[in-house]
């Protein structure tokens, strides 16, 4: 079934759609939490070099063996996208009262949930599209 509106979500149009609106909502949370301009503006501009990221490792880990789960690929690949996402988000968490200890603490603790969580879900998912062929 060849449906005209995914298709928009996976051309380019679509793809700037869905970062200019990403942008648009941190923006929007951030003045409503308080934040003053300039940090919104700064923190705003994080939001393209995330996805920037984001591509570039999808454009590094294009094999197979990125795929396979449990090897080394797969969760070499897991793990760059939680340094990706934790950098995005201590950037975005940042406030002037944060302390240097705080901000290691909060980003090597995001990096761990969430390179298990991210590599569990898709071994675990993968395993059973295996097994479904």
């Amino acid at each position: 079934m060849n449906d005209d509106r995914s298709a928009f979500w996976h051309s380019i149009a679509g793809q700037y759609a869905t970062v200019m609106l990403l942008m648009a909502v941190s923006a929007g949370g951030l003045f409503l939490i308080g934040d003053p301009a300039g940090l919104i503006a700064m923190k705003t501009a994080s939001v393209p070099l995330l996805f920037l990221a984001s591509r570039g490792l999808d454009a590094i880990f294009i094999s197979d063996a990125s795929r396979r789960p449990w090897s080394a690929a797969f969760f070499e690949r897991h793990f760059l996208d939680s340094v990706v996402f934790a950098c995005w988000l201590t950037v975005v968490m940042w406030s002037p009262s944060l302390t240097a200890a705080g901000q290691i603490r909060s980003f090597l603790l995001t990096v761990t949930i969430m390179t298990a969580i991210k590599a569990l879900l898709s071994g675990f998912g993968s395993e059973s599209d295996d097994r479904q062929e």
